[in-house]
């Protein structure tokens, strides 16, 4: 018995000893990992008139598509060239875009129009539109249900839909204006509440909201949304300046960090666990967790005033971001807020190394 309580008094110390170097070992590693360098690397000038809204990139065809008036321009970024434009109905602002690559189509958001354009992603031609009854501004894909959903400001709604068959299945009241949304892969839909400051979660076949959460951490108006499916992440891009990280399982306030203004997206990078907030103010946070356990800016990449939606080629950790040169500040508009000019035939799409 002696022998034994020995024994296991060895263990316990050797077993102390292994943690006490795993910890100092991972204070050393949080402490010595080396800083990002992302940096802007290529500006191709792309010209024409009018604003942007949301971007998605296809890998399987390193298609970027970015939104626009009157449909959506199609760059083919592994040539360097045009591969097309999606065109919307006449004179409506397309802003939303979403892509289903297990489905072989991508849909839109087509603003006034109330409709979403299904446009295959082979060969770029429209396949069907989808009246949807109400205004549409963002639009995600949940591919565990293979739903999409696109979400009415003005509306107060998220309107649920088959991007397939062209089947509109029914909508969810929120409780105040939806601003973008993600999907975790596992049936649940979370969409940032602008004007409440907080997240509702939607069970993406049951169209019923099972949570809503505030956000805190001084978010206001929160806009744009990404989620870190393997971490239960969700990373809230503030127009008061201020990044949340909440948990997608709780809701509960994990970090609360200082970005630019005016951010309008996030992406999540999941093999470099590295997440991208871009802000109008000519910046993009990089937000990385320590093996602490701690959010922190690992930095701030410098890109051009008006760069405030981004992509991300998750097989380079590439980044794109397309902005225009800026005019006088126009009035504010029943669509729109006021805003700088955009001075014509000055668009163009930066590219983001790291």
């Amino acid at each position: 018995m002696k022998y034994q309580a020995k024994l296991r008094a060895g263990l316990k110390a050797g077993l102390a000893a292994t943690l006490s170097v795993a910890a100092m070992s991972s204070a050393s590693w949080a402490a010595t990992a080396p800083a990002p360098s992302y940096h802007v690397a290529a500006t191709t000038k792309i010209g024409g008139e009018g604003g942007w809204d949301y971007l998605a990139y296809d890998t399987n065809t390193h298609h970027l598509f970015v939104t626009r008036v009157g449909g959506v321009l199609v760059e083919d970024v592994a040539a360097q060239k045009s591969a097309g434009t999606i065109p919307a109905i006449a004179g409506t602002r397309v802003h939303g875009i979403a892509l289903a690559s297990d489905l072989g189509i991508g849909f839109t958001g087509d603003g006034k129009d109330n409709t979403s354009t299904v446009f295959s992603l082979k060969d770029l031609k429209v396949l069907r539109q989808i009246d949807l009854g109400h205004a549409p501004d963002a639009v995600i894909y949940d591919p565990h249900s293979k739903r999409g959903f696109a979400f009415a400001g003005d509306d107060n709604l998220a309107v649920a839909f088959d991007p397939h068959s062209g089947k509109r299945l029914g909508e969810v009241a929120l409780d105040g204006s939806p601003e973008y949304a993600a999907a975790d892969g596992a049936g649940n839909v979370y969409v940032n509440i602008s004007d409440k400051q907080k997240i509702a979660r939607i069970d993406a076949q049951t169209l019923k909201v099972t949570s809503e959460w505030a956000i805190g951490g001084g978010c206001e108006d929160p806009t744009p949304l990404a989620i870190d499916t393997k971490h239960r992440h969700l990373y809230v891009g503030c127009r008061s300046g201020v990044l949340a990280v909440l948990s997608a399982d709780d809701g509960s306030l994990l970090a609360s960090l200082p970005i630019g203004k005016g951010t309008d997206a996030i992406v999540f990078d999941p093999s470099a666990d590295l997440a991208f907030i871009s802000c109008g103010d000519g910046t993009v946070s990089v937000v990385r967790q320590d093996a602490a356990g701690k959010f922190e800016i690992a930095q701030v990449i410098k890109t051009a005033p008006g760069a405030r939606t981004l992509a991300l080629d998750p097989s380079t950790h590439r980044l794109y971001l397309p902005v225009s040169d800026q005019g006088p500040m126009l009035p504010k508009t029943e669509e729109l807020p006021s805003r700088p000019a955009i001075v014509p035939e000055t668009f163009r799409l930066l590219t983001v190394d790291p």
